[in-house]
């Protein structure tokens, strides 16, 4: 998405809300059914976290591709703007989980990585996000355009992002907090300054020497050399796949399980007397209550 906006290319931004959107199926998938990596562990406070992340991809992706709204640069700043908040606190959860607590240079390190994290999360997403719906929806008129079941989707959806931004938001800053803490706790400041200065002016000289490189091999690429990367690429990832060995005992034993699982709940259907149910005061209200439902919206679609 960062690609698709740098470059203003609404085809590019397409290509990866879909990435998007498949990941936001999968990850949903995962945490519900606590598949790898939870395998059956609890997993309700992420989903308390996460579900109304991934409902906010959900929701939007498909009516912004299909009424093109991915050619709005605001579209295209908001979606690069929360997966690189996302993206950079990855790294630098990385980053920290790597690091000794209770060693005066790692626990500065963290705080200033954290405090680092915790400036691009909130400009990304209590500014960015923020203003630039406003200016999408508001400014621009996109909000007047658009249709009620439509409104109702987006407003829905940008609560969704809301409340996911505010409870991590609110987390960081307690992380951060008791990062600083331990840093203080340890000492050591001064000397953990120095240090750290030395690795940043390090790793900026390699990074410039290793772009420089990387461009020079970029320009000395030709299609064949790209085809035979291609090709050995297919070839080893083949070959990985062919060497994995599956155990479908547990998957056969869960499969037979859910099997007469079903068994069991279609011979209690057969025992139901559905024309009694019909028939029934209650259903008759839900009944009417639903197509009353139905009409209201159909009416106010036509309306709009």
């Amino acid at each position: 998405m960062t690609l698709g906006y740098l470059t203003n290319s609404p085809t590019i931004f397409a290509h990866a809300v879909l990435v998007e959107v498949a990941d936001d199926v999968h990850d949903s998938l995962v945490l519900l059914l606590r598949w790898w990596p939870f395998n059956g562990k609890d997993t309700s406070k992420l989903i308390m976290y996460m579900l109304p992340h991934h409902m906010f991809g959900l929701l939007i992706s498909f009516p912004m591709i299909l009424n093109g709204w991915h050619k709005n640069v605001n579209a295209m700043a908001i979606g690069s703007a929360l997966l690189m908040a996302g993206g950079i606190t990855l790294a630098v959860h990385t980053i920290q989980r790597s690091q000794n607590r209770k060693n005066a240079q790692d626990a500065w390190e963290q705080y200033w990585i954290g405090l680092l994290n915790s400036s691009v999360f909130y400009f990304c997403r209590f500014y960015v996000f923020p203003v630039r719906s406003y200016r999408m929806l508001f400014t621009e008129g996109m909000w007047s355009q658009m249709t009620p079941a439509t409104k109702a989707v987006a407003a829905f959806g940008m609560l969704c992002m809301t409340y996911f931004n505010v409870l991590v938001g609110l987390d960081i800053i307690v992380k951060l907090d008791k990062s600083l803490k331990n840093a203080r706790e340890m000492g050591g400041y001064d000397e953990a300054v120095e240090i750290t200065t030395g690795k940043l002016k390090k790793y900026a000289a390699d990074t410039t020497k290793n772009a420089e490189q990387m461009l020079e091999d970029a320009k000395a690429l030709t299609v064949e050399d790209i085809a035979v990367a291609a090709e050995r690429t297919g070839k080893a990832s083949v070959k990985a796949l062919s060497e994995i060995e599956f155990d479908f005992g547990d998957l056969e034993k869960d499969f037979n399980l859910a099997v007469e699982a079903l068994n069991g709940k279609i011979q209690d259907l057969g025992k139901i007397d559905f024309k009694e149910i019909q028939n029934s005061e209650q259903f008759l209200k839900v009944q009417t209550a639903v197509s009353d439902t139905l009409e209201k919206i159909s009416s106010e679609l036509k309306l709009s």
